[in-house]
C-alpha cells in the first residue's frame, strides 16, 4: 500500500468511528430533549476551547463550527475509486460525514474571519479540496445560527449553477443536501420545506436569516443589503477561484 493509499484508508477509518458517534448522539439527542438543546449550545459555542476527560488523558472537545462539521455536516462523493480506497465499507455509499483535514480547517477560519470582520476574501481553488461544500457548509452554519442578519447571495456565472432542484452541483441543492441532513432537533424552529425553500431562496423563520440566488452579472448583488452593512460592489468572475465579498460568494 501507497502513502496516499494509507492516507484514503486512514481516513476512511476515521470516518466509521465517526460514523458510530454520530449515531450513538443522535440517538441520545431524540430520547433526551436536553440533550439536543446541550448539542446545539455546544455547536453555537464562542469561548474558550473546552476539554474533557478521555482514556489517555485529557482531550479537546470540539465545539463551535468545527462541532457542526465533526457531527452534522455530511458531502457527497460520488466517484466509485475515492469510496473504494476509503474501504470496501463505503463501496456505493457516496454519503460520507465531513471530517476536515487540516488544510480545510485552516479555509474554515479564514472564510469565518472573513464574515465576522466583514473582509473580501479571496480562495485559491486546488482540485479534491471540497472549497465548494467547505463554503455552503460556512454558509450553512451561520446561517442556521439563531441570531438574524446572517444572510447570504450565492451566485455563479449561470443560474443553472446556482439553483436547480435536483442537480447536486449546484449551490442551493448542495446547500439543501446539507440542511436536510440535520437531525430534526438541530433544525430552525419553525422550519418547513414547502415554506421556507423556494427556488434561489431559503430562509430561517428562527432568525429571518436567509440565503438568495443570482446569477453573476453586471448588477450582481446591487440590490443587497448583507447583515446590515451597505449594498457591496461587484466583483467579476474568475475562473478556478472562490471570491467572498463580505458574505457573497463566487463558485
Amino acid at each position: 500500500m501507497t502513502e496516499l493509499e494509507q492516507a484514503y484508508y486512514n481516513h476512511g477509518r476515521r470516518m466509521l468511528e465517526n460514523m458510530l458517534e454520530r449515531e450513538k448522539l443522535y440517538k441520545a439527542m431524540t430520547e433526551d430533549p436536553e440533550i439536543a438543546v446541550l448539542e446545539k449550545k455546544m455547536c453555537l459555542w464562542q469561548g474558550k476551547p473546552l476539554q474533557a476527560e478521555g482514556e489517555n488523558g485529557t482531550i479537546d472537545v470540539p465545539t463551535g463550527i468545527f462541532r457542526f462539521f465533526e457531527y452534522h455536516l455530511w458531502t457527497h462523493e460520488p466517484r466509485p475509486h475515492v469510496l473504494s480506497a476509503y474501504g470496501p465499507e463505503f463501496v456505493g455509499i457516496p454519503q460520507l460525514p465531513f471530517l476536515l483535514f487540516d488544510v480545510q480547517k485552516d479555509a474554515v477560519k479564514r472564510i469565518c474571519e472573513a464574515i465576522d470582520k466583514g473582509d473580501d476574501i479571496l480562495i485559491e481553488k486546488s482540485r479534491d479540496m471540497g472549497i465548494s461544500w467547505i463554503v455552503i457548509s460556512v454558509f450553512l452554519y451561520y446561517w442556521w445560527k439563531p441570531q438574524a442578519g446572517n444572510d447570504f447571495l450565492l451566485g455563479s456565472r449561470k443560474y443553472d449553477y446556482v439553483d436547480k432542484r435536483g442537480a447536486l452541483d449546484t449551490l442551493f441543492q448542495k446547500f439543501r443536501y446539507s440542511l436536510y441532513k440535520l437531525h430534526d432537533t438541530m433544525k430552525p424552529l419553525g422550519f418547513e420545506e414547502n415554506k421556507h425553500d423556494n427556488v434561489g431562496f431559503i430562509q430561517n423563520p428562527e432568525s429571518g436569516s436567509y440565503a438568495r440566488g443570482e446569477a453573476n452579472n453586471e448588477n450582481f448583488g446591487k440590490k443587497s443589503v448583507v447583515n446590515c452593512q451597505p449594498p457591496f460592489r461587484i466583483l467579476p468572475f474568475f475562473h478556478n477561484k472562490t471570491i467572498l465579498t463580505k458574505s457573497f460568494s463566487f463558485i
